[in-house]
């Protein structure tokens, strides 16, 4: 996109600002996995951006690849799902490319692991707590595999069990705790162990990252990442902006 003649600046980055928030109240931007962050406030009587530029070129890639990829910080994933106005984004895409790089020669992680930790203790949460509810309601059901000996003893190592904790989320530019925390093995072991011992409609999905270093290997190494850059920096060249829209 580009702006239209004559249009106002300061009018342009409120417009931005109001649909970037937009998106954030209607759930675009994931709030479980942005949550620890603030999200963008719409200021008052910001104008449409549709009405202040003009839309150029068919093909888009979504700013999508840059809010999933999981080698780019929360923060800025989070600020980057939005328009990015032509001024701006030379420099944002000189950002991106820089960082993929640091990130390919192994920079950044200390601050990659602390967020890694925090997303496998946020998701071992998650499963465990729909673990205690089936095994719980387990305890009223009368079917054959819920009264056999070996499930009820797992039930009730489940229901005495202290639930996992969850870290803070690391931030961006902070020094992440060097702390390793709580060994999760035991909860994801029991999880597993439940899903052997019920049928189907029991079982807990249990849905932890990759590996640390395959899942940045393969998120530096994203094709459509490399073909959302080479796009964008061609954008940006043109004198044209990103619209999300």
């Amino acid at each position: 996109m580009r702006p239209r003649p004559g249009v106002d600046r300061a009018a342009l980055e409120a417009a931005v600002a109001a649909q970037a928030a937009w998106y954030r109240e209607r759930g675009a931007v994931d709030p479980e996995e942005f949550g620890h962050l603030p999200a963008p406030v719409a200021p008052q009587g910001a104008p449409e951006l549709d009405d202040l530029v003009e839309a150029c070129g068919q093909d888009a890639y979504r700013v999508q690849v840059l809010v999933l990829n999981q080698a780019f910080p929360p923060e800025w994933r989070s600020a980057d799902h939005r328009s990015h106005l032509p001024d701006e984004l030379a420099v944002r895409v000189r950002r991106w490319r820089r960082h993929r790089e640091e990130v390919a020669a192994g920079g950044h992680r200390e601050f990659l692991r602390a967020w890694h930790d925090h997303r496998t203790a946020r998701e071992t949460a998650r499963a465990w707590g729909r673990l205690r509810e089936l095994a719980e309601a387990a305890g009223e059901r009368t079917n054959h595999w819920a009264r056999r000996p070996e499930l009820v003893e797992l039930r009730e190592r489940i229901l005495a069990a202290t639930p996992p904790v969850v870290p803070a989320a690391p931030r961006w530019g902070a020094v992440p705790s060097d702390d390793p925390g709580e060994d999760r093995s035991p909860f994801v072991a029991m999880v597993r162990e439940w899903n052997r011992r019920v049928p189907g409609g029991q079982k807990v999905r249990v849905l932890l990252p990759a590996p640390l270093e395959q899942e940045l290997a393969e998120a530096v190494g994203c094709d459509w990442l490399a073909e959302f850059l080479d796009w964008a920096q061609r954008a940006a060249d043109e004198g044209r902006g990103l619209l999300l829209c």
